[in-house]
């Protein structure tokens, strides 16, 4: 079974002094048999004792087991040869705590792989006489239960090693002694190994004694064969009738006459034993036979001589073929794992209270940090769109500039959008919109129609609608789809009615009305919407007006009554507030129908008419006039541009044209300006320049415009040669050089400013517009006041994140460093327990795998602590945003993702907590943490 080979193992002191343990020892034992291995304290049986079951690796030597050399052995291969080979019996039992009897002895056969089946633990506890304690706890059993408990742990994985150290050394005489009788009978079909002080024990049960002195063996005896041993003889206090008898045919000694006169055996023998032995002799055979029972240990040792003699390795049964050895690598069950785990959290229990704490602490603003650190404007704004309950999807065109300012902020400028951009997004969402027709954005003022524009004012901030956002097409049915109501008047027909909505004429009705076309001014006060059906406005670009009714939708404005406050000493965050709810209003304002003025079909395709009935180029253009030292006189930063044939169509439009007295020929430059651009356009001298002026100076048409995905610049010298009377910013171009600007302008049809479409239900179809609004390579931006938040709000977002990824970081280590301590703590408190499982078989993983469990378990406490407190935490952040800012919108969201942080961090805070501690002490040897070394 086990040949050992010149082993040496040296110790180094704390004095800084080697001492050999063992030294040469050279030593072979069969595949059964009870082997005594005795000496004095020093003399290195126990190391012996710790090399052969792998607790202890040797310096130098070798030691075979089933033929195989455990020289190169690493620890690992060491754990699974004792799981496989190897069942230990310790002087201090060195049972689990956390588990019953039953589950003690369980865990041998599922660490081998072994099912725990409940018939194969109850046979082998009865076998050791303690079938009755199953269920029972390892504190509430004796020692000699406990022993026993030991031995049943050790061989219900039917073992081919017993290691026994001082298996009595803990235990009265009449205890010891059924340990050791229990023994012995497993030393019947396997090799049982006993470390032992007790010299009689040895002489009493050994069918082999070894004995060691200064690590060198010095004695090495075996039983004769023939030769019973106590336990042979008396196997418990009833006694065994057959197994005296067989003892004392082997040990009678008789006379010649037949009479036994004495008998004299070579163990110490109790006196209740004397008697019994006699009595059964003096029953049996009816002769007086004189017991004599050996009281003192010399005659014990003299007699072992004519008992023992030296050991014959030739008759010792040794297996030696490697191919024999296959050793079974460990697997600790879960649910062991958690349970040994688990009974770590009764202890020290206040700093596992602290920690906790802490952890949660630690844990709950990592969870916040990394809620804003994750922020996601998509996920947000559809949230707050269906939250809200925003009814209308307004949707406007852009042009992107890549340059930034800082890094947090993109300039972007508005482009027109044409019918093109209608179909588009039509198409995508699966719904009408309606674009709202403007020539000019922000060119359709009310301000001069206010009586007194100063009302207005009085409040904190200007609240009301003080410019029309474009003309909308509609009729009766179209303004009942949208819910809308005609509150007063009627719905407008032809040319020149429009309808306003109920929000607009609240400007009105707080500053009155002046009509602007009498010769004195006249003013009115408006009580209510009723009173300004009839009205007139004239409009730049549009002329003159009729308000034939006015349009209830229903919109609730109460949100924004704190920005009527008079107040102008507010506190920071009531101007932050302010600020929100301002630039949310008038996001709502300027890209919903609260705006608008609803008009006729006619309407539009008259005002569209008026420019000049040809096609229309972007806007994005400014013109600019030079005298000829390069300096310039005035210029414009918008104007459309107008293709015509030739100049001459002009005038053939019935237009009032002015030309240069000395145009004669028109050139391919030549151009012809509007009055509007003119008085729109600023003057660096002086303001009253003729025609004939303006012809002689430089002119240039200068701007930008998107082909693709790019940005191009084009600037063209142009010769003013007339001027024609219209409002709008107009620079009317030959066919010739509209070829030229083409190219770098949008379509001709661009003339709505925005379109408008009804919000769908579903939250999936709001985020493909959120998605589309935040896709960089998107021209299309959604507009409404909840999106000029989350637009305002990104920005903060961009500016905090870094910031609150690293809090997030920090707070993780922390947690991580507190698990950690703990772990570090509870490893080193339970090291005799880790050093027991490697000794029953467990390897350093399943070792791990207890402590990770630990871990895991005040993990998940924190983590499900740490949860609830950041879901409050977040909410009370929201509540404060919605209360003190009045934001519409849950700015700190508590995702799904924002869960798996942290869980993520709090289990990969407790597999390192518990990893670097554990590989410590699992590359210790066995023996070692079981002393605690």
């Amino acid at each position: 079974m086990i040949k050992i080979m010149n082993m040496h193992k040296r110790y180094k002191t704390k004095s800084k002094v080697f001492v050999d343990a063992l030294y040469g020892v050279d030593l072979e034992f069969g595949d059964k048999g009870m082997v005594f291995v005795i000496g004095k304290s020093g003399s290195g049986k126990s190391t012996l004792l710790n090399l052969i079951g792998g607790l202890d690796k040797y310096d130098s030597g070798d030691m075979r087991v089933l033929g195989k050399s455990t020289k190169s052995f690493s620890q690992s291969e060491f754990d699974s040869y004792r799981n496989t080979y190897v069942g230990f019996v310790f002087q201090d039992y060195n049972l689990l705590p956390e588990f019953t009897v039953g589950a003690n002895i369980a865990l041998a056969m599922e660490l081998r792989g072994m099912k725990a089946d409940n018939a194969k633990i109850n046979e082998v506890m009865n076998e050791v006489g303690i079938a009755d304690l199953a269920n029972r706890k390892t504190n509430e059993l004796s020692g000699g239960q406990m022993q026993r408990v030991a031995i049943a742990r050790a061989i219900v994985k039917n073992p081919k090693i017993i290691l026994a150290d001082e298996p009595t050394g803990a235990l009265d005489t009449v205890t010891g002694k059924q340990v050791l009788d229990t023994l012995k009978k497993l030393s019947a079909d396997r090799l049982v190994l006993v470390v032992s002080h007790d010299v009689e024990y040895a002489y009493s049960y050994a069918d082999r004694i070894i004995e060691l002195k200064d690590g060198r063996v010095i004695k090495d005896v075996s039983r004769e064969l023939g030769i019973a041993t106590s336990s042979d003889m008396v196997s418990d206090s009833q006694g065994d009738t057959d197994a005296i008898s067989d003892g004392l045919e082997s040990a009678n000694a008789t006379s010649d006459d037949g009479v036994v006169e004495s008998v004299l055996f070579p163990f110490v023998l109790t006196d209740e034993e004397r008697m019994k032995i006699c009595e059964y002799i003096r029953l049996v055979a009816g002769r007086k036979v004189k017991i004599d029972c050996i009281t003192d240990a010399s005659r014990l040792y003299n007699s072992s001589e004519q008992l023992f003699t030296d050991t014959n390795l030739n008759t010792v049964a040794i297996s030696d073929t490697s191919e024999d050895f296959k050793s079974i690598k460990s697997k600790l069950p879960v649910k062991c794992a958690v349970r040994i785990g688990a009974s770590a959290l009764k202890y020290k229990k206040v700093k596992l209270i602290f920690t906790i704490l802490l952890c949660v602490i630690a844990f709950t603003f990592f969870g916040f940090s990394f809620s804003v650190a994750s922020y996601k404007a998509e996920v947000t704004a559809t949230r707050s769109i269906v939250e809200s309950g925003v009814e209308y999807a307004t949707f406007s065109k852009v042009l992107k500039d890549e340059s930034d300012f800082g890094g947090f902020f993109t300039y972007s400028r508005n482009l027109n959008m044409g019918n093109a951009d209608i179909d588009f997004l039509e198409k995508t969402f699966g719904r009408d919109f309606n674009g709202v027709f403007c020539y000019i954005q922000n060119n359709l003022s009310l301000g001069k129609y206010f009586a007194d524009s100063s009302k207005l004012y009085e409040g904190y901030m200007p609240l009301y609608v003080q410019n029309l956002s474009g003309f909308v097409k509609s009729n009766e049915s179209g303004l009942a789809s949208l819910g809308y109501s005609l509150s007063a008047g009627t719905y407008p027909k032809g040319r020149n009615e429009i309808a306003l909505t109920e929000i607009a004429c609240l400007s009105f009705i707080r500053a009155g009305y002046l009509d602007i076309d009498t010769e004195e001014g006249d003013k009115y006060v408006i009580n209510n919407s009723a009173d300004m059906v009839g009205k007139t406005l004239t409009l730049d670009g549009v002329g003159k007006v009729v308000i034939s009714g006015i349009i209830d939708t229903g919109m609730d404005m109460s949100r924004y009554d704190v920005l009527y406050s008079e107040e102008s000493d507010a506190e920071f965050l009531d101007f932050a507030a302010t600020y929100f709810l301002y630039g949310e209003l008038g996001s709502l304002l300027n890209y919903s129908y609260l705006s608008v003025a609803f008009v006729s079909e006619e309407f539009i395709e008259t005002r569209i008419n008026e420019l000049i009935g040809t096609d229309v180029l972007s806007s994005q253009s400014g013109y600019y006039c030079y005298d000829g030292e390069g300096n310039v006189k005035f210029g414009s930063g918008s104007s459309y541009l107008i293709r015509v044939d030739s100049l001459s169509d002009v005038w053939n439009n019935g237009r009032n044209v002015t030309y240069a007295d000395d145009i004669g020929v028109f050139k391919v430059n030549d151009i012809v300006v509007s009055t509007g651009l003119l008085q729109n356009g600023f003057y660096t001298e002086d303001e009253g320049l003729e025609l004939n002026e303006l012809s002689k100076l430089d002119c240039m048409l200068s701007g930008s415009a998107v082909i693709g995905k790019l940005e191009n610049y084009y600037t063209i010298n142009c010769r003013i040669v007339g001027v024609v009377e219209n409002d709008l910013p107009l620079a009317v171009l030959t066919k010739d050089v509209y070829s030229l600007m083409g190219s770098f302008s949008s379509a001709s049809d661009n003339i709505y400013t925005f379109a408008i479409g009804n919000m769908p239900d579903s939250s999936a179809e709001i985020r493909k517009m959120v998605d589309l609004h935040t896709n960089v390579n998107s021209p299309y931006e959604l507009k409404n006041n909840i999106m000029y938040t989350i637009d305002n709000l990104g920005v903060l977002f961009e500016i905090l994140k870094d910031v609150f990824v690293t809090l997030g970081i920090v707070f993780g280590i922390f947690a991580l460093l507190l698990l950690s301590s703990f772990i570090g703590n509870s490893v080193v408190a339970k090291k005799k327990e880790i050093g027991v499982l490697r000794a029953i078989g467990a390897r350093g993983t399943d070792v791990f795998n207890v402590f990770w469990a630990e871990s895991v378990l005040i993990a998940l406490m924190c983590f499900v602590l740490a949860l609830v407190f950041t879901a409050l935490f977040i909410g009370y952040i929201n509540s404060a945003a919605t209360e003190e800012l009045g934001l519409e919108i849950q700015a700190v969201t508590l995702r799904f993702i924002t869960v798996l942080g942290i869980l993520g961090v709090s289990v990969f805070g407790a597999t390192i907590a518990c990893l670097l501690p554990v590989i410590k002490i699992a590359r210790k040897r066995p023996i070692d943490a079981i002393r605690n070394k």
